[in-house]
């Protein structure tokens, strides 16, 4: 599908998630890879890094000589928090 507004090809399998529902404040790199998910995919999505950063020898390296802590808490994102002072 073409966006004439836009200029762009938009994949019309994805427009659904184009809705006020799944727009969240982020920054740059989390908007970036958060792209079409949703909160939850991306939250589940998230929460593997650890797992596919255990594949490089830098951050085993990094691990093993303390320099990185693995945090296994809950992922919640800056406004979750911010909306759960306000309420």
């Amino acid at each position: 599908m073409y966006d004439r507004k836009n200029n762009v090809l938009v994949d019309a399998t994805k427009h659904h998630l184009d809705v006020i529902e799944n727009l969240n404040p982020a920054c740059p790199a989390c908007n970036n890879y958060k792209h079409t998910l949703t909160l939850e995919k991306f939250r589940i999505e998230l929460s593997k890094q650890v797992e596919r950063a255990m594949n490089s020898c830098n951050f085993r390296l990094a691990l093993k000589y303390k320099q990185i802590i693995i945090n296994q808490s809950p992922i919640v994102f800056y406004f979750e928090k911010m909306q759960n002072e306000c309420t």
